[in-house]
This record gives C-alpha cells, structure tokens and sequence, in this order.
C-alpha cells in the first residue's frame, strides 16, 4: 500500500475538527514540516495549541520549543509564553516540561529568577521520573506476592 501523505493530512485535520487531539498535533507536525501540505507555521501553532489545550503534552513542549528559540523569523522568541507552556507539560506530567521550567526559573531565562517555582517544577520532576521507574505489575501478580 502506498502511503499517501497528502491525503493523510486531510484525515488529520478532519479527525483534529472532531475532537481527535492527537491528530491535532500531527496536523501540527504536517504543516510545521510541509509533510503532505505547504509549510505554514502559524497554522501549525495553532493546531499545536489546540492539542495542547486539550492535553496533548507532546504539543505542548513542541510550542516550549517554538517559543523558547523562535522559529526561522517566522515565530518570535517569547520566554514567558514558552514557560507557560513548558509548565501545561509537567502538568500533564511530562519529565521534559518540568526541567525545561526549573531550569528556566533556575536561570532567570526571558522569567525573574524563581528558587521556590525551581524548587516545585524540581519535585515534579523527581515524582514523574520515580513513577516512571518503579517496577510495573507483571500480569498474575498482585501486591501480596510482591513484598
């Protein structure tokens, strides 16, 4: 089967306007790329921000990214609204969202520097990364045979 990504972009789209967030954000990826469709980064941030508002963390680091550096003059560097959005991510619980925003804290980076929002978005991630390498259940077992 060959794969069509013109047409792909179209039924991202299609799934993004019926609520389908991750499509959303692939949407996002297609036209921040030109994969399947013109390059056009306005319409990819704001499909990144709908995915985002909707809590697709991936969108939500994506547009840490766009703001943190700005895009190719397309996109102008804008700390404060990267650590909002670096911030949505570690609330969505992902590692990366949480560092991005002590360490912009930590700094003072575009945001007044901030040891107690450091000493927060640290915890964060120190939980997430804890929750992420505790031993899973294995299927049969259950907590009495564990210990």
């Amino acid at each position: 089967m060959d794969k069509n990504v013109p047409q792909s972009t179209v039924y991202y789209e299609r799934a993004c306007d019926l609520g389908f967030l991750k499509a959303c954000h692939n949407t996002g990826v297609a036209y921040m790329q030109g994969d399947g469709c013109e390059k056009n980064i306005n319409r990819a941030i704001d499909y990144f921000k709908k995915a985002c508002s909707g809590s697709v963390s991936e969108s939500c680091l994506t547009l840490w990214s766009t703001y943190f550096n700005g895009h190719h003059g397309d996109i102008a560097q804008d700390r404060p609204k990267a650590l909002e959005y670096a911030s949505k991510a570690c609330d969505l619980d992902l590692f990366q969202g949480c560092t991005n925003a002590l360490i912009m804290h930590r700094r003072g980076d575009g945001v007044p520097k901030d040891p107690e929002r450091e000493k927060y978005f640290k915890q964060k991630a120190d939980d997430i990364k804890r929750k992420y390498s505790e031993p899973g259940v294995v299927f049969g077992e259950t907590h009495q045979n564990l210990e």
